[in-house]
């Protein structure tokens, strides 16, 4: 499962969760299988991102990652907050195994 900016979506993607509105009504249900007229009809009802089944590309987990690390920057010096960084990077590279 990996979330995506809506823009990034293509088509033959399928929806891992449901896309719902802010006050909890279903736009489109997990399983779906993304079309550009799905694609443009969540556009144009304000949503920005959805939830589609599939792992990140190599490139992706490495830009997740680095953007990670950057969260962490602050507090590279605490080792308590270093080990919680290894244990969400080790999340990350073990969520892309299935």
């Amino acid at each position: 499962m990996q979330r995506l900016p809506l823009k990034r979506a293509e088509e033959g993607m399928v929806l891992f969760k449901d896309v719902k509105t802010p006050d909890g009504r279903v736009l489109c249900s997990r399983y779906t299988k993304l079309t550009k007229d799905i694609i443009n009809g969540l556009l144009r009802a304000g949503v920005t991102s959805v939830c589609v089944e599939g792992s990140l590309s190599p490139k992706e987990l490495k830009e997740q990652l680095a953007a990670m690390e950057q969260r962490f920057v602050k507090v590279k010096d605490d080792p308590v907050m270093i080990a919680l960084m290894k244990v969400i990077a080790l999340g990350f590279v073990e969520g892309q195994k299935g």
